[in-house]
């Protein structure tokens, strides 16, 4: 069964993806699934302008104490607010 013609009109329930970081960043992840820009975000429909706002802080942030705390806040809204779940996959360092 062919199934990427329900993906795009989000008529799937279910969808199992995965994608390993490129790099080893908070945001690598944050954008791509959870910025309403985001190259992944259209599956579920997510958006959120908080999320935005902070994942456009955490750009701009140095690293260091800040960034850590806004990726962190990004981190928790998107357990609360966003419809998809993602597990966590090991990426081998070789």
């Amino acid at each position: 069964m062919n199934i990427y013609p329900l993906l795009t009109p989000q008529m799937f329930p279910v969808v199992w993806r995965r994608w390993l970081a490129d790099y080893m960043d908070a945001h690598n992840l944050a954008y791509a699934f959870h910025c309403s820009h985001g190259q992944f975000v259209w599956r579920e429909s997510y958006s959120n302008p908080v999320i935005d706002d902070l994942i456009e802080r955490g750009t701009a942030a140095p690293n260091g104490t800040e960034r850590a705390q806004i990726y962190h806040d990004i981190q928790q809204l998107v357990v609360y607010t966003c419809p998809s779940v993602i597990f966590p996959a090991y990426q081998s360092p070789f």
